[in-house]
């Protein structure tokens, strides 16, 4: 799993793209009607926070067996753990309830939810062409007694990448 931090990128890309929504909702539709965009600014944020919650929830469901023995681990957000399938059926439901007879307000939302799934699927894209044509790079794998890391300088003149990280995490 590819990560920034505590968060994996899969879940980093989808908070950008839910930022570049919100983004949307609040600012560029404001010159039409600015009520309207408050409204579907807030639609989306619940329809965002909704899906997230669903599209955990669904993986937890269909990977119970994984989360059985270590319940504690289902709030562990930043593993990646998304059924995006789950997440994009309960946040169009909830938008279809939360805009139900407000025509202007429905249009924006979904506008708005539109483009962020648009940047989200453009930022997952990107990502994975990069992660495939990116070069391959040697492991060398040691031990803390017998450690099978050359040295830095035998790497003069060429990229290394040096990967550090806890006993108790896999590399």
């Amino acid at each position: 799993m590819n990560s920034l931090g505590p968060l994996s990128i899969d879940v980093l890309t989808l908070m950008l793209s839910a930022t570049a929504a919100w983004w949307v909702a609040r600012r560029w539709r404001r010159r039409q009607n600015p009520e309207e965009a408050k409204r579907a600014a807030r639609i989306v944020v619940d329809v965002i926070g909704a899906g997230l919650l669903a599209a955990r929830l669904g993986f937890v469901v269909q990977n119970w067996q994984d989360y059985a023995s270590h319940p504690w681990s289902i709030v562990t957000l930043g593993d990646g753990g998304y059924s995006w399938i789950s997440g994009m059926l309960v946040g169009a439901l909830l938008a279809a309830g939360l805009a139900r007879g407000e025509v202007g307000v429905r249009r924006k939302a979904l506008v708005d939810l539109a483009f962020g799934g648009a940047a989200w699927l453009a930022m997952s894209f990107s990502l994975d062409w990069m992660s495939r044509t990116a070069p391959r790079v040697e492991a060398v794998h040691g031990s803390p007694l017998v450690p099978a890391v050359p040295a830095l300088s035998a790497a003069v003149g060429r990229p290394a990448v040096v990967n550090l990280w806890a006993v108790w995490c896999q590399p």
